[in-house]
Order: C-alpha cells, then structure tokens, then sequence
C-alpha cells in the first residue's frame, strides 16, 4: 500500500508472501481459480465458511433452483 507501512506489514509478511485475502485452489491442469474471499467468511460455532461453499451446498437440493449468500 503506498505510503501505509501498517497496511503493507499486515498484507506481505516476514518471507515476502503477499496475503492478498482471497481463497482459491489449483486443478490437475494447474490452472488456478479463486472462488472466494477470506474477509467474507462467516464464523458459526467456531468454524469459518465461506459464503461459496453454502451456495454450492443449498443448490444440491432439489427444491432450490438459486442461492446467494450474503455474510
């Protein structure tokens, strides 16, 4: 961040990775998707979900035809 050390601090850290808040997954082709943001996960009895992954669960029903999760 120009000219924000704090916010640069807690962005890159000691190794020089830069955390940038997403989650995502690389597939046996090693193409890499992001599906998700880790600042927009719900916490619910001390785990942590992403709002993706229970819209994906929610259309498994068969009476829902659409979900959107708003954390």
């Amino acid at each position: 961040y120009l000219n924000d050390l704090e916010a640069t601090a807690t962005t890159i850290d000691k190794d020089g990775w830069l955390h940038t808040g997403d989650i995502g997954y690389v597939d046996d082709d090693d193409e890499l998707f992001i599906v998700d943001r880790l600042k927009e996960l719900i916490k619910y009895k001390g785990f942590q979900v992403a709002p993706a992954e229970l819209e994906a669960m929610l259309l498994t029903h068969q009476a829902i035809a659409d979900a959107a999760v708003v954390p």
